[in-house]
């Protein structure tokens, strides 16, 4: 995505696989972005996608985060690094109760 931004019309980063140097954020701060991740994830950090958020933020990019406390399927707890089940079942929404496929679907080049 760093490489050509210009490609995307959004983007979903989930459980942020890196630490992104913010020298990177500036060169995607106008697509709008939801990062979604699970706190206790053992896998890739949480600090990642909460310090992204900050900078895109910061930036004053449309940008929307999304933290759950564990992730679920039938009530089981399973791996947090798994928290691509709840976007995948259309569960993140914003606080004006858009769903995350319908946040998806209206974002345009």
């Amino acid at each position: 995505m760093f490489a050509a931004p210009e490609l995307f019309a959004a983007a979903f980063p989930i459980c942020a696989a890196y630490d992104v140097p913010t020298e990177n954020m500036g060169k995607v701060k106008n697509i709008p972005m939801w990062l979604i991740h699970a706190n206790p994830d053992e896998t890739v950090p949480v600090q990642y996608s909460r310090d992204a958020y900050k900078h895109m933020q910061q930036l004053g990019a449309n940008v929307l985060y999304s933290e759950y406390p564990e992730v679920k399927v039938e009530g089981q707890v399973v791996e947090a690094h798994s928290v691509w089940i709840y976007p995948l079942k259309n569960d993140p929404r914003t606080k004006d109760g858009t769903t995350f496929f319908e946040w998806l679907a209206s974002q345009s080049k």
